[in-house]
């Protein structure tokens, strides 16, 4: 990894960690429903925007509601359950959580969907094991 991507990582996960610490401020004031539809509203402006300065066609007429079921379903849903759940647990709590979900994905896809876990995958989940546990 180039000095730049670790920067850039470190970057990101700065942002990352700040928004659990933003929400738990946040969500007392707001509340949960409308804290997330600011957050995703201004998430999804930010994505059309950086689409169409790529020139990329969004079908949005086309794609209503595909993007609506993913946005509720990927976005809107799991936020909203973690802003709640930031009334009652620490900010920290919150990121650690939302840290092991591609843990539990993965697990989930091999008991429901008979994905296989290969050695790469039962390794990339103890690797994601050991880093939230450093993080605890």
């Amino acid at each position: 990894m180039k000095p730049a991507d670790s920067v850039r990582l470190l970057v990101l996960s700065a942002l990352w960690g700040g928004s659990f610490i933003f929400m738990r401020v946040a969500v007392p004031a707001l509340g949960p429903v409308a804290l997330i539809f600011c957050r995703v509203g201004i998430a999804g402006l930010a994505l059309l925007v950086y689409a169409r300065l790529l020139g990329q066609p969004l079908e949005l007429r086309q794609r209503w509601l595909q993007y609506l079921v993913i946005g509720l379903l990927n976005s809107a849903l799991p936020f909203v359950l973690i802003a709640t759940a930031t009334l009652r647990i620490t900010a920290s709590l919150a990121a650690i959580l939302n840290a092991t979900t591609p843990l539990f994905a993965a697990l989930i896809a091999a008991a429901w969907l008979r994905e296989p876990l290969t050695g790469g995958k039962l390794a990339g989940i103890a690797l994601g094991l050991v880093g939230v546990s450093v993080v605890t």
